[in-house]
This record gives structure tokens, C-alpha cells and sequence, in this order.
């Protein structure tokens, strides 16, 4: 207590506030668990779940993870508040990363080959080299997991465009729903975890992302094959491809 600004002119209140607050971190178990696994995550301002949930092989088709902010600000009321009063800031975000993961999906699927303009043995050669980068995304943290989904979303999507099959909004609605229903049971059971080892970090992260993932992917699919600046025939290549990279990812997914 000899510290304290009423005992220590030298010590300034706001000052004073940080100390405390460290210490009641410090203090308590759960709290010092988090800090342990995810403090300096949170000092940076990030709050990345991205090193849990596929690291950098999978940032190009998922981008950069929001739930981490969201998760985070649940513990601190005032990291809530500005959160909310940059809504802006997050809005431009979300425009970022989906145009970034859109024009990632545009190159890459528009150079995968007609298999009715190739020959056997470069297909052949092009299915395996799909097939080996399918396994280095496997080994990536929850690689498995989020090969499985996306390729599911991928071979949904495009099945949809191929079928002129109309997306109901009644999904967006749940997928929010269940977002929010994740992101608060991942938050009790993460503040009742004393010292999580780092594989029950990377299950946690999961199935807090699981519904954000899902959300972008679907969101970016819709945006690869409905751009107004491509050609139909252009959009059906796409469609195709990612059909078929859904299909490679999905396999590779049950090894």
C-alpha cells in the first residue's frame, strides 16, 4: 500500500489503476492462464486466433481472424466500447480481407486447366500437384478440419452456380446466430480452463472460428463467381474449378 498515490505523491492514479489491474490478473488463476496463452496476442492489439486455426499456408483463403477481438473484448469493457465506436474501422476490414481472399480465389482457380483441353499425363500431373498442396494445408493447425468445411463450401457453392441455384437469406441469419451462440460458450469455457495445454488451445480456436469461417467462405465463393466483370464463360471456368478443388480437399480431408 505504500505506493498508492494517497501514500506516494510519485506514483500517478492512472498509474496506479495499470498496477492494479496487473495484479489482479496475476492473481487469479484464470486470469493469469490467459494472460500466459494469449497476453501478448492481446498487446498487440491483434488478439489472432490465425496461428491456431490453420497458420500462414490457410491466411490466403480465410484471411485474418476476427473472432480473437471479439472474444477478448467480452473480458474488458473498455476494449467493448472501442470496439463499438469504430465500427467503421471494422467494416473497412472486412471489405479488405474479402476482396483480398476474392482475388486470391479469381487467380488461382482461373489457371487450373480444362481437362478436355489438356492431355492425360499434365492432368494427371496438375491432380497431384493439387493433391500435394491439399496435404500441406492438412498439416497446418487444424488443417484437417478446415479442409473438410471449406471444400464442403466450395463444392456447395459452386454446385449452386452451376445449378442457377438460388443461396436463401434464412442461412446468413442462422450462421449469425450461431456465431454469437459460439463465441459465448467458447468464452466460459475458455475462463474456466486453468492452463490450457496448447492442443486444447487449437480445439477451443476452432470452434470458435468455425462459424466465421464458414461465413467468409461462403460470402467470398458468392463474390468469385458473381463478379459482373467476367465473362459467363469465365465464371463457369471458376465454378468448375473450385468444384474441383472442393472435391481434392474434401478427399484429402479423410486421410
Amino acid at each position: 500500500m505504500k505506493y498508492h498515490p494517497d501514500k506516494d505523491g510519485s506514483i500517478e492514479i492512472e498509474e496506479w489503476g495499470k498496477l492494479a489491474k496487473a495484479y489482479q490478473i496475476l492473481s487469479d488463476d484464470n486470469s493469469r492462464s490467459l494472460y500466459d496463452n494469449y497476453g501478448i496476442i492481446r498487446n498487440s492489439g491483434k488478439a489472432s486466433f490465425n496461428s491456431y486455426v490453420g497458420g500462414d499456408l490457410w491466411q490466403p483463403y480465410i484471411g485474418n481472424l476476427e473472432i480473437g477481438l471479439w472474444l477478448f473484448s467480452l473480458m474488458d469493457n473498455n476494449e467493448l466500447e472501442n470496439l463499438v465506436s469504430i465500427e467503421q474501422a471494422k467494416e473497412h476490414r472486412h471489405t479488405f480481407r474479402v476482396s483480398s481472399i476474392v482475388r486470391y480465389l479469381q487467380v488461382k482457380l482461373s489457371r487450373f486447366p480444362e481437362q478436355d483441353n489438356s492431355s492425360q499425363e499434365d492432368y494427371s500431373q496438375f491432380l497431384k500437384s493439387l493433391h500435394e498442396e491439399a496435404r500441406k494445408l492438412y498439416d497446418e493447425p487444424n488443417g484437417k478440419e478446415l479442409l473438410f468445411s471449406l471444400g464442403e463450401i466450395y463444392i456447395s457453392e459452386a454446385g449452386t452456380y452451376l445449378n442457377k441455384f438460388s443461396t436463401d437469406d434464412y442461412f446468413s441469419i442462422l450462421k449469425v446466430v450461431e456465431f454469437f451462440v459460439d463465441l459465448l460458450f467458447g468464452y466460459f469455457e475458455l475462463i474456466t480452463k486453468n492452463k490450457p495445454n496448447l492442443e486444447e488451445i487449437n480445439k477451443l480456436a476452432w470452434k470458435l472460428s468455425l462459424s466465421e469461417i464458414s461465413s467468409i467462405a461462403h460470402e467470398t465463393c458468392e463474390k468469385v463467381l458473381n463478379d459482373e466483370n467476367l465473362s459467363e464463360a469465365e465464371s463457369y471456368h471458376l465454378a468448375k474449378s473450385m468444384r474441383l478443388m472442393g472435391e481434392v480437399w474434401l478427399e484429402v480431408s479423410k486421410l
